[in-house]
């Protein structure tokens, strides 16, 4: 693999603590409905269902179904990179409970684009990112962790934590330290049920590691979207394995090649695949869905990039000891406003293991209902 497919991975895989929270709870409504396909009217799994603003998403389950709250002006975005995005706004939801995708086709005479030149491009757009990415200064960033399993298991958490970027090594990976400032557990219930042999399940990986060895397999194409503003590049598997099972869409600024989006999303029969096995562990993890977006904004005075929005949903099936449960997360967090805290009594709790484990785990510093003075009402 060469040096720019790491950094390419790399500033993909390492940036994944800096997330987008619902900011007001006021004025909101819950919607809820089915979504279907346009032409087998069959139910539609794994759709991202998020607002207009980014800071609130779901994704449908098996049967195509969603809810979610939303502010009345807001428009929602349904987005599954196997069909064409759809957005409608408020008014339409109220209206019909019934949403159709349209499936997604690729015309062949038109995929005339070859791996080495989307790489190329790709690669000048995440260098420009990686060399004006805000890195010196530390940031806060309120996180908001919620996992369930199907066998009882049901924990949250909100985490207020502090994150910089250490070094960057040779293969352009971001070593981040993260301090952890206030910790609040709203549910720790039957929190074994997310360890096997006193070990947290590990996580199910976004990014093929070797995503470079098996491009060919891979249809690459240059959407054109009306926006001439933008290059959007969309990667979808030829055909499902358990090398080739997840969609890829990069959205990158013509004004400076700069990557302003990412979007990761496994394969609609993804739940065939085993994307994770120990012998050791007795555990095996296969994928049911997962959906990653990041999305990068650039700071008007500084002229630095840094996360705008990032949102991580997924399901997956724990298989240990002939047992099997599911087991649903979603990761999402702000830039929140902590000018209102008493930094004085604000201690740093250094987190060096998994995040969202730690979390749980941790005990410090406990501030119940902390973070509700940080969101907007």
């Amino acid at each position: 693999m060469t040096v720019k497919t790491q950094r390419t991975i790399a500033i993909i895989i390492s940036i994944f603590v800096l997330v987008i929270l619902p900011f007001s709870l006021s004025s909101q409504t819950l919607i809820s409905g089915k979504v279907l396909d346009s032409d087998t009217k069959e139910p539609i799994p794994n759709v991202a269902v998020y607002s207009d603003n980014n800071d609130k998403i779901t994704v449908t389950g098996e049967d195509g179904g969603y809810s979610l709250y939303i502010d009345n002006a807001e428009r929602i975005h349904f987005r599954h990179l196997a069909y064409e995005r759809l957005s409608l706004p408020f008014d339409s939801l109220k209206a019909s409970q019934i949403i159709l995708l349209r499936p997604y086709t690729v015309e062949l005479t038109e995929v005339v684009i070859s791996p080495n030149f989307i790489m190329d491009l790709l690669h000048k757009a995440v260098q420009n990112l990686h060399s004006r990415f805000q890195i010196k200064t530390p940031q806060p960033y309120l996180l908001h962790v919620t996992e369930t399993t199907t066998n009882g298991g049901d924990r949250e958490a909100y985490a207020l934590i502090e994150s910089s970027i250490l070094k960057i090594n040779k293969q352009g990976e971001y070593n981040w330290k993260l301090d952890l400032l206030c910790l609040d557990k709203l549910r720790t219930i039957n929190e074994e049920v997310f360890y096997i042999n006193k070990l947290a399940i590990p996580n199910v990986g976004i990014v093929p590691t070797k995503m470079s060895t098996r491009w060919n397999n891979y249809i690459h194409e240059i959407l054109n979207d009306g926006d001439e503003s933008q290059i959007v590049i969309k990667i979808s598997p030829k055909h499902l394995d358990k090398k080739n099972y997840r969609y890829f869409l990069f959205i990158i600024n013509k004004q400076d090649t700069t990557l302003s989006e990412f979007i990761g999303q496994s394969y609609l029969a993804s739940e065939q695949i085993v994307v994770y096995q120990s012998k050791l562990l007795d555990i095996e993890l296969k994928a049911l869905n997962h959906y990653h977006r990041l999305v990068y904004a650039q700071d008007n005075i500084s002229g630095s990039y840094y996360i705008n929005a990032y949102q991580h949903l997924g399901n997956i099936r724990v298989i240990s000891k002939g047992n099997s449960h599911d087991m649903y997360f979603k990761i999402t967090a702000s830039l929140p406003d902590i000018s209102s805290l008493n930094k004085e009594n604000i201690n740093k709790l250094r987190l060096r293991r998994p995040l969202e484990y730690l979390l749980f785990e941790a005990d410090f510093p406990q501030t119940p209902g902390f973070w509700k003075s940080l969101v907007s009402n």
